[in-house]
């Protein structure tokens, strides 16, 4: 009865497996093709490959549960007002996210240049379970990927957003609304806000207080407003993300945006209890890491603030937690500017302002060159030397097993300070781990899946 059993539960995950459906969306088509005979080589409508349409708005209606649609190269523009790319219809569910995807080598562009409604983003996602992976997101009125109505368990993966915010004062290049067990993952957020004319305009951002949301290995730089800002959040994992240059543009200017890094608080009560692990903010134009008044303790753990606040207007600190609330700031390193701002609520063990003195020969580089580089195949952050420990330095500036355990791994006899782990070997990147907790399918099997079926022609 047992054989019985399982085999009826493996004949029913293969069916659900076999219903799910693979389109493309291809901007090269004169019209779509929807009888089921596009050809991926000669992208026209004369194969047997699958369903395919030209513009991506026509294909999220259709996706059910487990469903891929692969974007082809190419720029998919939106115009005017209310023109958007909506993400809603029947969910997903654990296990089968609507996954859209650039086709493996090819960088597909949505465009908004066009866009003229106030308050338009280039997407709009209001479903759960959906999946948005490796395109390049630009020059949305708004923002650029905008998870509204509590959208909930969905990730947002590999994608090269800027330039977006273009035409209103306030927005973020990603941004959740109220929703839950959001991953946004090793995506890239730059240069979102309008310099010329408004102050607003962040990189990534969280204005929810539910559980389970997760901002982990972005690149976000140059943004107008605040790099990553949790205002009015709570409940957020921020972790192994680079921040940098916030508040300037291109020339090295002030732009008119606040200029803060890593913001954890602001605009309403019930804020805080977020936590904050193995981040670099440098060089931000005001503070690196800011409590911005958050209700609820804040946990920041080894994170690396370097020459922050250097035009944040009366001067900035690479940490600011000077409320009068009990944040918890263990094993983080500040090197240059005004240092570390904390009130006497403040619990501080072993940050290197508590513990050694910080010089150039702590690190083994501070040339950040490297951090601009591509990704690896995977999508993780570059490897680069950039304030990773040096083991060499002196005793009094060694940041080496000078840390306290917070429950993570780590080799020698204590945790290291600072975002990076060194071991005898040499440095090593905290853990980048890329599954969510609960029932979500896991980035590397859904990654592993599309190898697949792109190796079969699908």
């Amino acid at each position: 009865m047992k054989n019985i059993l399982l085999l009826a539960l493996f004949l029913l995950l293969a069916a659900n497996a076999e219903a799910a459906t693979t389109r493309y969306v291809d901007g090269t088509l004169g019209a779509d093709c929807t009888s089921g005979n596009y050809s991926i080589a000669s992208r026209n409508c004369s194969g047997s490959d699958g369903n395919a349409y030209n513009r991506v708005h026509d294909i999220a209606s259709l996706m059910g549960a487990g469903d891929t649609t692969f974007v082809r190269s190419g720029t998919y523009s939106l115009s005017g007002s209310g023109d958007y790319i909506a993400l809603s219809s029947t969910s997903g569910s654990a296990g089968n996210l609507k996954l859209i995807v650039n086709y493996t080598g090819e960088s597909p562009v949505v465009d908004g240049a066009s866009q003229s409604g106030e308050g338009d983003p280039a997407f709009i996602v209001t479903g759960n379970w959906w999946h948005i992976k490796g395109l390049e997101i630009k020059n949305a009125y708004a923002v650029g990927i905008d998870m509204r109505s509590c959208a909930s368990n969905n990730i947002i993966e590999q994608n090269n957003v800027h330039h977006n915010v273009r035409g209103q004062s306030s927005g973020t290049g990603i941004a959740i609304d109220c929703g839950s067990n959001n991953l946004i993952l090793n995506n890239d957020s730059h240069h979102n806000g309008n310099y010329a004319l408004f102050n607003g305009g962040s990189g990534v951002g969280s204005n929810s207080q539910a559980s389970g949301n997760v901002i982990r290995g972005n690149r976000v730089w140059r943004n107008n407003d605040n790099g990553i800002e949790l205002w009015n959040a709570a409940n957020v994992l921020v972790e192994n993300n680079w921040v940098w240059e916030t508040g300037y543009n291109d020339s090295l200017q002030r732009s008119g945006g606040d200029g803060v890094g890593i913001k954890l608080g602001g605009g309403g009560t019930g804020d805080g209890g977020s936590t904050v692990r193995n981040n670099l903010s440098w060089r931000n134009a005001a503070n690196g890491f800011d409590e911005n008044g958050a209700d609820n303790p804040l946990f920041v753990y080894n994170n690396t603030a370097w020459d922050n606040g250097a035009d944040g207007g009366g001067g900035g600190w690479n940490y600011e937690f000077s409320m009068a609330v009990a944040h918890e700031l263990k094993n983080n390193i500040s090197y240059l500017s005004s240092g570390a701002a904390t009130s006497g609520s403040t619990v501080q063990v072993n940050n290197s302002w508590n513990t050694i003195t910080v010089v150039a020969a702590t690190f083994l580089s501070l040339d950040f060159t490297a951090n601009l580089g591509a990704r690896k195949a995977d999508g993780s952050l570059p490897d680069s030397n950039f304030l990773r420990l040096n083991p060499s330095a002196s005793s009094s500036n060694n940041a080496v097993d000078k840390g306290t355990n917070i429950g993570l791994p780590f080799s020698g006899t204590a945790p290291d300070l600072g975002a990076y782990e060194s071991t005898a070997a040499g440095p090593r990147p905290p853990s980048n781990t890329r599954v969510q907790t609960g029932s979500r399918t896991t980035v590397e099997t859904r990654s592993a899946a599309i190898g697949r079926s792109q190796a079969r022609g699908r």
